[in-house]
């Protein structure tokens, strides 16, 4: 049946109006609901390419930003901290921390990052000098991790290392090597600066890391139907190359025979997803700390007293906490040492946890 003229003007109408909306809900999202999930992609240049290989990136050296929101520092070696010598003063007791985003603190100010807290906390009325050293980088996975260990942290000569702990570690492997066979695809993700989105159309990576960081209504879709899977306890999968989860293994097995060696302390702190229920990736990269046997804390119960929805950057960010989620987390960890007197003068903080 032959369609009329006013039928095609009616269907290009309805275009127009769909693309008009289309634009001014996208502008809609930039202006007032902008997603504080990906820090890398507003901030240009906060990394540069690394002579080490199996790091891709490190942290640039020098490196400043500044918003309204918050503020970034880098030290001379692309650290988001202040200048700390490689040579250890008398006195000083040093902790070096390890991580990803979490632990570098995207869009949360340089002293409220969980690391900083921590460190204010420990040198709270104490007889020694502390010194927690945030050496996150975003983006990084538990092996780069403990590449940048080997290869530089070491030069720091640290009592005790502490390595902030996600189950986006595992995802983030893939930036080691891609591997797609063996894959799970229910959900899948794309990355965007090397940080793990979820999305559930399963069109070509290339094109998901696209649109994932180009247009912000695909970006709020697919966050947004994420959390109601989640919230509805609905089975899923992410698309996660199974080499991640041996590399994982691998790297905490390093970390353990790196400070046994070394005669340093070793402590995982894991973040949790920050979902109403707890995430089976989540449980999954706890399973990797059992099976490596290494001392680890875990947030989850803590955060979810708190609430989870309570300490999440913005309402689509499964993964970054906000100021309140690293003032928690530094406390927690600074109970964590005192009770388990993993730091010198112990005995005489008991009396304040």
């Amino acid at each position: 049946m032959k369609k009329s003229k006013s039928y095609y003007i009616k269907l290009f109408l309805l275009i127009c109006i769909i693309i008009i909306y289309s634009v001014a809900l996208e502008f809609f999202l930039r202006m007032f609901l902008k997603d504080k999930v990906i820090i890398q992609s507003e901030i240009t240049g906060v990394s540069v390419k690394s002579t080490i290989p199996e790091l891709l990136f490190e942290g640039r050296p020098n490196f400043s930003y500044f918003s309204t929101d918050f503020s970034v520092f880098h030290n001379s070696q692309g650290l988001r901290d202040y200048e700390y010598s490689f040579i250890k003063p008398n006195n000083t007791f040093r902790i070096l921390v390890l991580g990803d985003s979490v632990t570098y603190g995207v869009y949360v100010n340089q002293n409220n990052t969980y690391v900083k807290e921590l460190e204010y906390l420990l040198n709270m009325d104490s007889r020694i000098k502390y010194e927690v050293i945030n050496a996150g980088v975003g983006g990084y996975n538990t092996y780069q991790e403990f590449v940048w260990l080997d290869n530089i942290g070491r030069l720091y000569h640290p009592d005790m290392i502490l390595v902030g702990y996600d189950y986006s570690d595992i995802i983030n492997v893939s930036l080691i090597e891609e591997k797609k066979s063996n894959k799970e695809t229910l959900i899948f993700t794309a990355h965007v600066d090397s940080t793990p989105i979820p999305v559930i159309i399963p069109f070509p990576k290339i094109i998901n890391s696209f649109l994932i960081k180009k247009v912000y209504i695909y970006r709020y879709f697919n966050l947004g139907l994420y959390s109601i899977i989640t919230k509805l306890n609905i089975k899923f999968s992410f698309y996660i190359y199974n080499d991640g989860i041996e590399m994982t293994r691998i790297a905490i097995n390093k970390f353990k025979e790196y400070s046994s060696s070394n005669n340093q302390s070793l402590l995982f702190v894991n973040f949790p997803a920050l979902t109403r229920i707890r995430d089976k990736h989540d449980l999954l990269a706890l399973n990797l700390l059992e099976e490596g046997d290494v001392v680890y804390l875990d947030l989850f119960f803590v955060f979810q007293n708190f609430g989870m929805s309570n300490l999440k950057l913005s309402p689509a960010d499964f993964i970054h906490p906000n100021q309140k989620g690293h003032q928690i987390a530094a406390e927690e960890i600074y109970k964590y040492l005192v009770i388990n007197c993993l730091i010198p003068d112990c005995h005489d903080k008991e009396s304040i946890v």
